[in-house]
C-alpha cells in the first residue's frame, strides 16, 4: 500500500527500462526521487527560500549516483523513436 492509499508495485529502474525496450521505447536517464527531505514528513513547511535551496539539492542529486539510488521513488522516462 502506497502512501496515497492505493496499492503500487515495486519496480527496479531496471526492470521499468527493459519493460520500455520491450516495448519499442528507448529508455532515458531516470531520476531518483525523494532523496533527502521526505524524511521531513508532510507537517514540514519551510520559508519560500529554504524550501527552493532543498528543491534545488533534491534536483541536483536525483540525476547523479550514487543520490539517485537513495530515492523512495524514481521517475523513469522513455521515447519513442520517430518513424520516417
Amino acid at each position: 500500500m502506497g502512501n496515497l492509499g492505493m496499492v503500487t508495485r515495486g519496480d527496479t529502474p531496471e526492470r521499468l527500462d527493459q519493460l520500455a525496450r520491450d516495448n519499442g521505447l528507448t529508455p532515458l536517464a531516470w531520476q531518483g526521487v525523494r532523496i533527502f527531505h521526505d524524511h521531513l514528513g508532510k507537517d514540514w513547511r519551510p520559508e519560500e527560500d529554504v524550501f527552493n535551496r532543498a528543491l534545488a539539492v533534491e534536483r541536483a542529486a536525483s540525476i547523479r549516483s550514487p543520490y539517485r539510488e537513495l530515492g523512495r521513488l524514481v521517475h523513469v522516462v522513455a521515447r519513442r523513436e520517430g518513424t520516417t
